[in-house]
């Protein structure tokens, strides 16, 4: 998941500013503002999608987890509130991204609707650019070390295995 979610991230942040650069061109020709409208689109929905991705997969290896755990007796616990712990430091960070992403997206069908100045736009999305950006970085992170529990719980049915 780890490897998977850097990909995946990579191209939102590549596809947040290519739309922020069609932006700024936005004025050279007829077609940009269609250009960047689509793939502002674009990037908004791929960033949520990313988002609610990572949340369903700690929602799901956290149950794992909690079940493959129950075998380990004393530790069981360590590994469930390892498990929890990084559940509940994501979640509020990816939905935090997702509504940065979405009042950044909605500013720029204001913007033209001729309800605000662009650079309200521009401030909302760079805002939604740098934020997600660290929650990304932290979502990495907490995949990482899940991705490291999940493992420990492999090889101790490894080793189970083998001397059943």
């Amino acid at each position: 998941m780890s490897r998977a979610l850097i990909t995946i991230a990579i191209l939102s942040v590549v596809s947040m500013v290519a739309a922020a650069v069609l932006g700024f061109l936005a004025t050279a020709s007829d077609r940009m503002p269609l250009y960047h409208l689509l793939l502002g689109l674009f990037a908004s929905l791929f960033t949520t999608f990313i988002h609610c991705m990572v949340m369903f997969y700690f929602i799901g290896t956290s149950k794992v987890i909690r079940e493959a755990a129950a075998d380990l007796g004393s530790n069981e616990r360590d590994y469930v509130r390892e498990t929890r712990r990084l559940a509940a430091s994501v979640h509020p960070l990816a939905t935090l991204a997702i509504a940065v992403t979405i009042v950044g997206t909605l500013l720029g069908g204001a913007v033209r609707a001729g309800l605000v100045p662009s650079w309200v736009h521009l401030v909302g999305i760079a805002g939604a650019l740098g934020v997600n950006v660290w929650v990304f970085s932290k979502e990495q992170r907490a995949a990482v070390v899940n991705s490291v529990l999940i493992s420990e719980l492999e090889e101790f049915y490894a080793r189970k295995a083998k001397t059943s």
